[in-house]
């Protein structure tokens, strides 16, 4: 058990107060306290929470009650943004951005369980969509 949680490949994670410009950082979360935060998403408390693994790969949950903008940064060039598959580019407003429905997530027990795939093997959910964008700055 003890490796079991030393192994977690998530080992930071920051969230921001809906109206607060400042993250707040939590060193080795536990799972309950990650599950928490998202759920304050869900309740408009919440609007920022990232999880960071060891190699600073961070999985980004944006969101506001009934929608999240779910996107892993794995590099500076590289990231995987959720695709719900409708295709729906009606304009959500978020934190003062605009997202593509298709790009959000409705669902809390799917945001919950991309967030426990990430949390305890650092991966992405594979039964969702993802799609892959790579920067070539060359």
């Amino acid at each position: 058990m003890v490796d079991e949680i030393e192994n977690r490949p998530v080992v930071k994670c920051s969230f921001r107060l809906v109206g607060n410009q400042s993250e707040q950082l939590l060193l080795k979360p536990e799972y309950s306290q990650v599950t928490e935060l998202l759920f304050k998403i869900e309740t408009g408390v919440v609007d920022s929470v990232k999880l960071f693994t060891q190699g600073d790969a961070c999985l980004w949950f944006l969101g506001r009650p009934g929608f999240v903008f779910i996107c892993l940064f794995v590099s500076d060039e590289e990231e995987y943004i959720f695709d719900d598959g409708t295709g729906d580019t009606t304009k959500i407003e978020i934190a003062g951005d605009y997202w593509s429905s298709f790009t959000l997530c409705k669902s809390q027990n799917t945001v919950e369980q991309i967030a426990r795939e990430f949390y305890f093997h650092g991966q992405l959910l594979a039964s969702k969509k993802w799609n892959h964008y790579v920067s070539n700055d060359d």
